[in-house]
């Protein structure tokens, strides 16, 4: 039996009111339906007397003036076997008239037995019994006690559901908060993991960025030391190239005594600057610094002796009569 509309005394007097108000519609109906199949049987009894009365008398003077015209056909024909033959038939019809009536008849018999039990089990049906009907209520006062007992059972489960439900929500709330913290803190934590991933790419480029600098700047630092070391090969060879002159020219003749018809003049000595430049040149050619072109170019200006080019140009001077 299901009791899972049953939630309440309203609801299930309700139900036997609806109940109880079907059973006497159904009561009625049946009633109404019984007086109408009487009224109709009685009807049709009283039609199909009259009708058999009617359709007996007629079908007899037929069946009697056929047999009459037949006998007649057949004695005017004079034909024995004719007659014979007509009589066999006419008794086959007779016997298949007798036949269908009978049936006919049994068919009628029947149904006017099943309308007799029919009204006689509704005739029955409307006596009452008290012991069956007081069994009936007992029954219907413990199916009462039994629906207010489930109805008991089933509020105290769904107050229990009602709980469960209560601590399920909240247990699933907490839930959802410490999932949501999770989530921040994967959040922070993929921020974090973002910047430090985009601080090291920053190193990576600087240091990337340095490299490359240092590169250039070692570049830099070798062809400059390359330019140093050709330079102060520059230099060693026009220093060399210039002893080498100076030793080759050492009788200095100018060139416009040549043109006074002048064969040979005499050359005072050397200036006394000469032989104090000798070991500077050669300690320049001998020990040459690669430390950096500034030491090189103190050393050409060093080289460079300008006393001693002042002397030799005052005394050309002196000679040609000019100072």
């Amino acid at each position: 039996m299901d009791h899972r509309m049953c939630f309440g005394n309203e609801a299930l007097s309700s139900m036997m009111d609806e109940r109880s108000s079907l059973i006497e519609k159904a009561l009625r109906y049946m009633e109404q339906t019984r007086m109408e199949i009487v009224r109709n049987f009685q009807l049709f009894l009283k039609e199909y007397e009259a009708e058999k009365q009617e359709i007996g008398a007629e079908r007899r003077r037929i069946i009697v003036r056929n047999i009459q015209m037949e006998l007649m056909t057949k004695f005017i024909q004079r034909e024995d076997t004719l007659l014979t033959e007509s009589i066999a038939q006419l008794q086959k019809e007779t016997e298949d008239a007798k036949r269908k009536i009978q049936e006919a008849w049994n068919t009628e018999s029947k149904k006017r037995l099943v309308n007799q039990l029919h009204e006689d089990l509704w005739t029955e049906r409307r006596f009452r019994n008290p012991e069956m009907a007081r069994k009936m209520m007992d029954k219907v006062e413990g199916l009462k006690i039994n629906l207010q007992k489930l109805q008991e059972e089933l509020i105290n489960e769904i107050k229990e559901r009602e709980k469960l439900r209560h601590v399920k929500e909240t247990y699933q709330q907490e839930l959802l908060t410490k999932f949501e913290e999770k989530e921040k803190l994967q959040q922070i934590k993929e921020i974090y993991l973002r910047e430090l991933m985009t601080k090291m790419e920053e190193k990576k480029e600087i240091s990337r960025r340095r490299e490359e600098l240092h590169h250039e700047l070692m570049k830099k630092i070798k062809e400059r030391e390359r330019l140093c070391n050709l330079k102060r090969a520059c230099q060693h060879q026009l220093m060399s190239y210039h002893r080498k002159k100076q030793a080759e020219n050492e009788r200095f003749v100018p060139r416009k005594l040549f043109l006074f018809n002048i064969d040979t003049f005499v050359c005072p000595p050397m200036p006394q600057c000469e032989p104090q430049m000798k070991p500077k040149y050669e300690g320049t050619s001998i020990q040459p610094k690669y430390d950096s072109c500034q030491s090189v170019v103190s050393l050409s200006k060093a080289n460079a002796n300008p006393t001693s080019r002042r002397g030799l140009r005052n005394w050309l001077k002196k000679f040609f009569g000019r100072k």
